[in-house]
């Protein structure tokens, strides 16, 4: 299962739910399952629950988080924040709600 035709702005609502699930409930077990039982509606006609959990526990799916780890270790400077906001290089760290005023 590929979703190559996908768009930022389709799936942007998707992750800000995600989002807000992490941060109303925090890393508690059974996590993933609240976020795609709450979110996932918003991605009708786009991606169905059955569909993200095959991507995610595929050997594709597997390989795509890996390099998505991969990535984030090699950060330069490294990631050590989230959210992870660079200006000219220098992570803006807890200031990235003064964002506006650092640019």
């Amino acid at each position: 299962m590929a979703f190559a035709n996908y768009s930022i702005p389709e799936y942007w609502p998707f992750f800000r739910c995600t989002e807000s699930v992490m941060v109303e409930y925090g890393h508690k077990p059974g996590i993933s399952t609240i976020a795609m039982q709450r979110c996932t509606p918003l991605l009708e006609g786009i991606a169905s629950m059955g569909q993200l959990n095959y991507c995610a526990s595929s050997e594709l799916g597997v390989r795509l988080l890996l390099a998505a780890k991969y990535e984030t270790v090699m950060l330069n400077p490294p990631h050590t924040y989230v959210p992870w906001v660079t200006i000219d290089e220098v992570p803006v760290l807890d200031k990235v709600d003064q964002i506006s005023e650092l640019v």
